[in-house]
Order: C-alpha cells, then structure tokens, then sequence
C-alpha cells in the first residue's frame, strides 16, 4: 500500500495533506493553500459564468473542466516545488549535522540552479572549515615543537657556558687550561648569539618588520659572490662544488643583501648535511623570463621529513641534533625569496635534496 502510495502521481500532495511528519511544512501549508485557491476559483467561475450565461448545466461542465486543468498543472508545479523543499529541508539537516562537528560530510548536490549552487558552496564551507582545523591542529603541534627545540638549542650552549664558569672558579687550574676555557666560552658565547639573532631575524621576516631595499642586481654575480664568501666553508667540508651559470650578467629586482644572506644560508646548509667527499651542484639558468638557481647535494642524514616540514622553523635534517644549527636557515631564506616576489620550492629524491629557486628577469 505505501509502495503505491509512493509511486502515484498525487502522492507528495496527499502526504503533504495528511502525513504527520508534514505538520509543520512549508509543503503542507502549500497543499492547503492550493486546495483554498481551487475552492475560490471554482466559486468565483460560477458566479461569473452563471451572471453571464445564465445556464447552470453549461457553467457546471466548464467549471469542471477547468478545475481540472487547473488542479493538474498545479499538482504539477507542486511535486517540482515540493521536490525543491525537500532538497532545501535535506540541506538544513545535514548543515545542523556540519553544525554539530561532521565538517567531513558533503551535501548531495541535485541539479544547477540556486539551491544546487548553495549546497555546493556549503560544500566548498565545510572542505574550508576542515583544512582550517586542520592547519590549527598543525599550528598547535608546530608551535609545541617550536618551544621544545627552542628550549634545546638554548640550552646546549647555555649549559656549557655555565659548566664552564663554573671551572673556571676553581683555583686548581693552570693558565693553559683556563685559556681553553675561554675560548670554548667565547665560541658557545657566539653560537648562542646568532642563534638569538636567527630567532629574531626569523620572527622580524614573517611580521614584515624588515624593510627591502629592491633594485635592479646582477644575481649571478651574487650567486658567485656567495660561494667564494664561503670558501673556507667548502674547503672544510670536503664537497666538489660545482657551478654552471651563463657568462653574461643576469639581472633581476632583488635586495642583493638580503639575497645574498638566502644565498648563504643554502650553501651554509649544504655544508653542514651534505655526505662527504660528493659533488654538490648550483645551476643558474633563464627560460621563458624566468630566473632558476637550483641547489643539489647528497644528504648525509636520512631524509624522513616531507618538502613542507623541511620548510617549518627549527626543523633539522639531522633528527638527532648532533649537527650544529637553529634549523631557521630555510625558513628564513624562504621568507626572503617569497618577501621579493621570488620563489621556493624543494624537492626530496632518496638522498638527493634540492633547493629550486625562481625570479622574474629584468632587462
């Protein structure tokens, strides 16, 4: 009985009349407001017909005929605007679920019309609504970790330094041992410096507090300028660095101090993870108005971090810590790239590890 109820051309305007759970709808008030209105119009044609006629047979088959015609369009209309309510009603339950925390649900979206539009946009809502807590969730984790390796890099350095003036107090020591001292003093004295000024240099970089000078600079010249800055570096770290850039000046807008400063920082980083005694590459090379420099080393650590987490503050490549370093060097440099309209990309192959920077040329 209810599959032919369901399945019968008037069914959504009987339930809409009777059913229980129609009650309160906008379907049911529709219903009646149909059902007035044939009332009226039927009273209104015979009062009409009969004024003008005057034949009551006559204007009872023509009324009927056209309350016929009548009901058939409007239950017509009505089972498409009934199926538009109940897609709007299906929509209204589903956003009180998204409501209720289900941001992962996604709406069944009917058709192309307004309705459709909405439900997809409530789609596109709740996919937004998911990356951002997402991203808060990753933010919450970041921002522990943060204070965590923080709170080591500071406390390595801090440490020795206080273990040291503590022996140096001691009256027992001779003058070549305190000399020692001092001077590993005045080396973990230094490294805690930069390290408070990488802190803050990164803090200053992502609130825009560093103002860039921009103008027209010869970046392979940098580039180059860069790599012989740092040749006592790469003397030391047993790599074979080699470089392949066009012989003619390469220009683009850039801060050439603070390109220089991102220049360094890769090549510093290269040193410090690269595997011994292998060949580090630097490409410098235009295409279609676009500037890429790609750095290319062999890493010595196991690369177990993704691209994005290379790029967080206080990541390392050397899980355990054992290398010095505050792990903001790509961060940094990667907040100078983009803070010049450039950008930063890295690419992770086994052990291959890849910086590709991009700039716009300027003629």
């Amino acid at each position: 009985k209810n599959n032919l109820l369901n399945k019968a051309y008037l069914s959504p305007f009987i339930k809409a009349l009777f059913s229980k759970k129609s009650k309160k709808t906008i379907n049911r008030k529709l219903a009646y407001s149909l059902c007035v209105g044939l009332i009226v119009e039927t009273i209104f044609l015979f009062i009409i017909l009969n004024t003008i006629s005057g034949g009551f047979i006559y204007s009872y088959k023509f009324v009927l005929f056209i309350d016929f015609v009548t009901f058939v369009l409007c239950i017509y209309l009505f089972r498409i605007i009934c199926k538009k309510f109940d897609y709007v009603d299906y929509i209204s339950k589903e956003v009180e679920s998204i409501k209720e925390g289900s941001i992962d649900y996604k709406l069944e979206v009917r058709g192309n019309d307004q309705i459709a539009r909405l439900a997809n946009n409530i789609n596109n809502m709740s996919e937004g609504l998911g990356k951002a807590v997402d991203n808060a969730i990753r933010s919450e984790k970041m921002k522990t970790e943060l204070i965590t390796n923080v709170s080591h890099d500071l406390k390595t350095p801090l440490t020795s330094i206080i273990n040291y003036v503590d022996m140096l107090r001691s009256e027992d020591i001779d003058d070549n041992t305190r000399k020692a001292y001092l001077s590993i003093l005045d080396k973990k004295s230094k490294r805690l410096k930069i390290l408070v000024e990488e802190i803050f240099e990164a803090a200053k970089l992502s609130s825009g507090e560093i103002e860039f000078h921009i103008e027209k600079t010869d970046i392979k010249e940098l580039l180059i300028q860069s790599v012989v800055e740092l040749d006592d570096k790469i003397q030391e770290s047993r790599l074979d660095f080699i470089i392949d850039t066009p012989d003619e000046p390469i220009f683009t807008m850039a801060d050439g101090k603070r390109t220089f400063r991102a220049f360094e920082n890769l090549i510093t980083n290269i040193t410090k993870y690269s595997a011994p005694n292998t060949r580090v590459y630097i490409d410098l090379f235009v295409e279609n108005d676009t500037i890429s420099i790609i750095f290319k080393n062999i890493s010595n650590y196991r690369l177990n971090l993704s691209p994005d987490e290379f790029l967080e503050r206080f990541r390392r490549g050397d899980s355990s810590r054992n290398t010095e370093g505050s792990g903001l060097g790509l961060s940094i440099t990667q907040s100078i790239i983009n803070t010049q309209n450039g950008t930063m990309d890295l690419n992770i192959d086994g052990d291959l590890f890849k910086v590709i920077l991009q700039f716009k040329i300027c003629e």
